[in-house]
């Protein structure tokens, strides 16, 4: 599969900035992607466990969310929620070190998975490319 926009699902580009949500326990990781992404121009929320992602999409759904597995109260639960919302209609990047079985049933529902140790601007170019909706099943 192409990473082309011609292989984008068919969703319109929002005309505000994309949401990003960025769950993970991990400070460096939670700052360094929060400004990489704003300076791209990103609205990015960010999350330290499951409750506090699970209260920001309470508020507004993102665009975009990397959502760590295993952050306190389980990255499952975020992405149940969001696959839960029949108006999300956004991106999920799954982030872990170690993938379990657990997370196998996601790959059919369109969540991308992305090892640990990850290249910081790698990961914003998929966001980048998730936001515009051309992120191809598998990318990660």
């Amino acid at each position: 599969m192409s990473d082309s926009p011609e292989s984008a699902p068919n969703r319109p580009c929002p005309d505000r900035p994309i949401r990003v949500l960025v769950a993970d326990d991990e400070p460096v990781i939670r700052r360094t992607l929060a400004m990489m992404l704003e300076t791209k121009g990103y609205q990015v929320e960010l999350a330290a466990s499951a409750d506090e992602a699970l209260a920001l999409m309470n508020t507004a759904l993102p665009d975009v969310a990397l959502v760590d597995w295993k952050m306190p109260g389980g990255g499952e639960s975020v992405v149940r929620a969001l696959l839960g919302r029949p108006d999300f209609t956004g991106t999920i990047l799954l982030v872990s070190g170690s993938m379990d079985d657990r997370a196998t049933p996601f790959a059919d529902k369109g969540v991308i998975r992305v090892r640990k140790p990850f290249s910081y601007p790698r990961l914003v170019d998929m966001v980048d490319m998730a936001g515009r909706g051309c992120l191809p099943v598998g990318a990660g």
